[in-house]
């Protein structure tokens, strides 16, 4: 999708390009334009512009593409969750978010303590949740999800 020219006589897109602009406190060399993180997230930007209150990404889109088309949400490319930069921005169709992550190759988890390999064995293990988390080094409730396929549910 092409960036359209900012039109600056949209006074709600000015003003909420003016306070986006605000929040972003750095540029990285990847391009990326990082927002503070507000909120209890703690790792996504908000703005409110008019008593719209939204994610910082979701305005950036409004501002240099127009209206996020109805049944679409708003990704980025570089995967930083703090990222407004409108090159890195882009919409698509809703999808259950396991989709999404499958599609972006995200599922194998690269930071994970557990793997697929022990997930299969904490859900076959007769052990107490509290034996299993000291042995895979997590915490119990996290061996509680796995074992109620509340995590680790798309292969």
């Amino acid at each position: 999708m092409d960036i359209v020219e900012f039109d600056p006589t949209d006074p709600l897109l000015s003003k909420a390009r003016n306070r986006l602009m605000h929040l972003v406190n750095r540029r990285t060399p990847t391009g990326c334009w990082l927002v503070k993180p507000t909120g209890a997230s703690r790792a996504y930007g908000r703005l409110m512009v008019n008593r719209d209150y939204d994610l910082a990404h979701r305005w950036s889109y409004r501002i240099y593409f127009g209206p996020i088309p109805a049944g679409h949400r708003v990704f980025r490319t570089c995967r930083t969750d703090n990222c407004v930069a409108p090159e890195h921005l882009y919409a698509r169709k809703a999808e259950p978010r396991t989709r999404v992550a499958f599609d972006r190759r995200r599922t194998n988890r690269p930071r994970a303590k557990l793997t697929w390999e022990s997930v299969a064995l904490i859900r076959a293990s007769t052990n107490t949740d509290t034996a299993l988390a000291e042995e895979y080094g997590v915490h119990r409730v996290t061996i509680r999800d796995v074992r109620s396929f509340k995590s680790w549910v798309t292969r």
